[in-house]
């Protein structure tokens, strides 16, 4: 059973209480204003961002798998740029390069391509940190660590060429409600095996409230002891509501706040790392990001009641195993609250 160790998944739930955090809960009411950058993409910081290769004009572009010929609407690349100069040159020149392969007959000039853009919401490509050799030894041992180095590719560049089109896009574009499907393994969670706990500073024994969801994932065989794993979606939901009770000291009253509606999802389809020879998984820094919403509702102290959404991005490396099914366990700590959560998915 895969058991993915994010310790910092219950910060998220925390996020929901209001409790005691000098910055409040973005509501979901709330619209920020668009920023120079989504106005206009010459306004956007140089960074490295998914660009796509639009493949309309009168001779099309196309590579070749299995002896079939593939002619896509478009290829996508990720580029490091300067918005503020021009760009078009090496952006065709990188997904000509995403188009090309080693079987015969493929045809990847790029001047063929009818036109290059970025995406309207300026997705930047998520890409693996420098591999921290030490770090994955302490969690795995030396001799995962040594294999974790012979992935053959970048993540969030040329990895993505092992997988179909449509996680291609689904890498680069926000998720839909169907993004599921662009993976080759679809889990959903085994019932009432999965639980979240929460325990106040004022009261003895944590609550409970069972979890359901889904997950999935493609991991494939490349042949090196390190290989990509695409994991579009890991979604979760509390089955019913579930309180704490909290005292902030002294002076301050005890009350008991009630979380309803309370949802954790992956924003954003992302990759990591398959080691085969050892069925564990690593996911880098800042490639794992969720969205947590939901209804905080009790004794109201500061205007914390209300309905929330947040993002929660994982600064940290994120370890687990990967045999068929999935699992995870995550703990955060507040002052005020501490969460535990296991979720335990099993192959649909």
């Amino acid at each position: 059973m895969n058991k993915f160790n994010l310790l910092v998944l219950g910060a998220m739930v925390i996020g929901l209480c209001n409790c005691g955090d000098d910055d409040p809960n973005t509501s979901e009411t709330a619209t920020p204003p668009p920023s120079p950058c989504e106005l206009d993409f010459a306004d956007c910081a140089p960074d490295i961002y998914n660009f796509y290769c639009w493949n309309q004009g009168p001779t099309k572009n196309h590579h070749v798998i299995g002896g079939m010929t593939i002619e896509p609407e478009f290829y996508n690349a990720c580029v490091y740029v300067d918005p503020s100069v021009t760009w078009d040159t090496e952006v065709r020149a990188a997904c000509s390069a995403r188009c090309e392969n080693s079987e015969p007959g493929f045809v990847c000039n790029p001047m063929n391509f009818s036109s290059v853009e970025p995406p309207d919401n300026r997705q930047t490509c998520e890409t693996a940190s420098t591999m921290n050799a030490s770090v994955i030894e302490q969690t795995l041992g030396a001799p995962a660590a040594a294999a974790a180095e012979d992935l053959p590719c970048e993540l969030g560049d040329d990895c993505l060429d092992y997988f179909s089109l449509a996680a291609q896009q689904a890498l680069s574009t926000p998720p839909t409600s169907t993004v599921r499907y662009t993976a080759d393994t679809l889990l959903e969670t085994v019932p009432m095996a999965s639980l979240i706990m929460v325990q106040g500073n004022a009261q003895p024994t944590p609550a409970t409230q069972t979890l359901s969801g889904e997950a999935a994932y493609t991991a494939y065989s490349c042949g090196y002891d390190a290989c990509p794993i695409y994991l579009p979606q890991l979604d979760l939901a509390a089955n019913g509501a579930f309180s704490a009770t909290i005292s902030g000291g002294p002076v301050a009253p005890t009350v008991t706040k009630t979380f309803t509606d309370v949802e954790i999802s992956l924003k954003q389809p992302t990759m990591g790392i398959w080691l085969p020879n050892f069925d564990y998984v690593i996911f880098p820094p800042d490639s794992l990001v969720f969205n947590v919403s939901g209804l905080v509702s009790g004794t109201e102290v500061a205007g914390e009641n209300g309905r929330y959404i947040g993002e929660h991005i994982v600064r940290g490396y994120v370890f687990g195993t990967l045999d068929g099914g999935l699992s995870l366990s995550a703990q955060g700590e507040h002052s005020l609250i501490d969460f535990d959560l296991y979720a335990e998915f099993a192959p649909e």
